[in-house]
């Protein structure tokens, strides 16, 4: 079963998540957007820096999208004294730093996060205020095919957990900012 197919079920939740339905809506606050990708920062770059550590971005170097969403929150006027980081984001952080032991694990979360950017991404920067600048691609076609080529099936156990913390990341933000 593909990597799609076994986390279909996680995705329809995630699409059909207040959270999701808000991003694209068109209605999302920039104080709401903003609160969102600084709290997918620090989850991008210990991603982005596990699989860079253990050379796994070879040839894919410009998946990272860290450097992308400073920029967004630099556009945006963001100040890290204007936020309270959600809990499953200190979860998700923790996770990847000290839990994950196969270090071919970690591209089942560039697989579920940087997969996400590159797909619905391309909807969502056009529903978000700012430019934006996080779901812009060079070569977006041959990077999705440079990266599915390091993905295989085995990662579907591990996707699913990738899943699992950005629901958890929407349901912490739906709380938060009252949806």
């Amino acid at each position: 079963m593909s990597l799609k197919e076994q986390t279909q079920d996680l995705h329809e939740e995630a699409e059909k998540s207040k959270f999701a339905q808000l991003l694209l809506s068109g209605n999302i606050t920039e104080k709401q957007y903003t609160t969102y990708i600084a709290n997918l920062l620090p989850i991008y770059e210990a991603i982005e820096e596990f699989a860079k550590s253990n050379n796994l971005l070879d040839g894919i170097e410009d998946i990272c999208r860290a450097d992308k969403i400073k920029a967004d929150l630099q556009e945006l006027g963001f100040n890290s004294h204007q936020i309270a980081y959600a809990f499953s984001t200190y979860l998700y952080i923790t996770y990847i730093t000290t839990c994950i032991i196969d270090k071919r694990l970690i591209l089942a979360h560039l697989y579920t996060r940087h997969f996400g950017d590159l797909y619905g991404g391309q909807i969502v920067k056009k529903k978000v205020p700012g430019s934006g600048l996080m779901y812009e691609f060079e070569n977006r076609n041959e990077l999705i095919a440079k990266t599915r080529s390091l993905l295989s099936d085995d990662l579907g156990k591990e996707a699913r957990i990738a899943f699992d913390y950005a629901l958890a990341l929407f349901e912490d933000l739906e709380n938060e900012l009252d949806l």
